[in-house]
């Protein structure tokens, strides 16, 4: 029975792709062939759920759309000052203002 099994993608190219498996019926262990656009693409394996769990994993990283318009947000920069802000000391702030008083008066 096919359509219980599982096979990883064979190659990065065809992440995200529509593709066709095809096998022969008449073979024991039918193993299903990619074709892409009705051209013999590559053959399949089965899944092994436990080295597909374990191995390193590749992060794919496209090129964004270049029709999109840059926002200038620099959101890690964001995230790390509210971070600051949230773990700065109550008594930092009055340090600051008794600080600039003194500069205040110095003048």
């Amino acid at each position: 029975m096919i359509s219980t099994r599982r096979f990883p993608c064979p190659t990065i190219e065809l992440a995200g792709k529509w593709v066709e498996l095809r096998f022969d019926p008449h073979e024991t262990a039918p193993m299903p062939k990619v074709f892409v656009e009705d051209r013999f693409c590559c053959d399949t394996v089965p899944l092994d759920r436990v080295k597909n769990a374990s191995r390193v994993r590749r992060r794919v990283r496209g090129e964004p759309d270049p029709r999109v318009e840059p926002t200038g947000l620099d959101p890690l920069a964001q995230m790390e000052a509210e971070h600051y802000e949230r773990g700065r000391a109550p008594w930092d702030d009055d340090e600051d203002e008794d600080d600039e008083d003194d500069e205040e008066e110095e003048r």
